[in-house]
C-alpha cells in the first residue's frame, strides 16, 4: 500500500509539471503542432500504440518498456525503462536503461544511455551527450560532443565541430573553429581562433590565443612552442574569407 501512494504521487507531480509546462506552451501555440492533445499516455515501443506517435502530451507520457512519437510533442515529462525517443520535448526526457532522444530539446534530457538531440536549450546529461546541430545550455557526460555550442561543457572529453562559445572542463577539449571562452583540461586543442584562454597541461592553437599550462603549442607565435606561457594574435576574421575564396 505504502508502495503504491508513492507511486501515485510521484505520477500526480509529473502531471502537475506538465501542466506548467502546458500552459507555457499553449501560449507559444504557433511553435506547437496541431495534433490532438492528451495529459498522458503510455507506450510499449516507439509508436505502439499509434496514438503515442500521433498525440502530443501536456503531462506524463510513459514508456513501459518504451515509448517514441515521430511527430509528437511532450510538454512535461517523457520517462521510460529502456527507449524515450519523442521528437519535441518541452521539459524532462528521462530513461532509465537505455538512450533518450529527440529532435528539439528544450528542458533536461538525462539518460543511462546516450542523450542525443538535434537542437538543445537546456541539460544534456548521460555517459555520453550529442547535439546535432546548436546547443544552448550544458553537457554533463563522459563524452560531450556537439555541432555548434554555447555555454559549457563538462566531461573527460568534450568536442565540439563548428565553434564554441563558453567553456570545456576535461581531460580532453577540443574545438574545431573559433572558441570564445575557456578550455581547461589536460590537453585542449583548437584549431580556430581562440579568443580567451587555454589552461592545462598541453595547450595547442593554430590561430592564436592565450594560453597558460605545461607545454604551450601557439602555431602563429614568435615561439611556437613555450613552457607555462604562449600567446600569439588571432587572425583577423577577413583571413577566413580570402581563404574560402580560394
Amino acid at each position: 500500500m505504502k508502495k503504491m501512494t508513492t507511486v501515485f504521487l510521484a505520477v500526480m507531480m509529473f502531471a502537475a509539471c506538465g501542466a506548467v509546462f502546458a500552459a507555457e506552451a499553449q501560449s507559444n501555440s504557433k511553435s506547437m503542432s496541431e495534433n490532438k492533445r492528451t495529459i498522458f499516455a503510455i507506450g510499449i515501443f516507439p509508436s505502439i500504440p499509434n496514438s503515442t506517435n500521433t498525440y502530443d502530451v501536456y503531462g506524463l507520457k510513459l514508456g513501459i518498456p518504451a515509448v517514441g512519437g515521430n511527430e509528437a510533442w511532450v510538454c512535461g515529462q517523457e520517462a521510460s525503462i529502456l527507449y524515450s525517443s519523442t521528437m519535441y520535448i518541452k521539459g524532462c526526457q528521462a530513461t532509465l536503461a537505455g538512450p533518450a532522444i529527440a529532435s528539439s530539446m528544450q528542458g533536461l534530457q538525462a539518460a543511462t544511455g546516450p542523450s542525443i538531440a538535434r537542437n538543445v536549450w537546456g541539460i544534456q546529461a548521460s555517459p555520453l551527450t550529442i547535439c546535432g546541430g546548436k546547443g544552448y545550455g550544458v553537457q554533463a557526460s563522459a563524452v560531450s560532443i556537439a555541432n555548434r555550442f554555447y555555454g559549457f561543457q563538462a566531461g573527460a572529453a568534450n568536442i565540439v565541430n563548428n565553434g564554441l562559445d563558453g567553456f570545456q572542463f576535461g581531460a580532453f577539449n577540443f574545438v574545431d573553429e573559433d572558441c570564445v571562452g575557456l578550455q581547461a583540461g589536460a590537453v585542449n586543442l583548437t584549431t580556430g581562433r581562440c579568443y580567451g584562454l587555454q589552461l592545462g597541461a598541453i595547450n595547442i592553437a593554430t590561430r592564436g590565443g592565450w594560453q597558460l599550462g605545461g607545454i604551450c603549442i601557439n602555431t602563429r607565435a614568435m615561439i611556437p612552442v613555450l613552457p607555462l606561457v604562449n600567446y600569439a594574435e588571432c587572425e583577423a576574421p577577413s583571413t577566413d574569407k580570402k581563404e574560402a575564396g580560394k
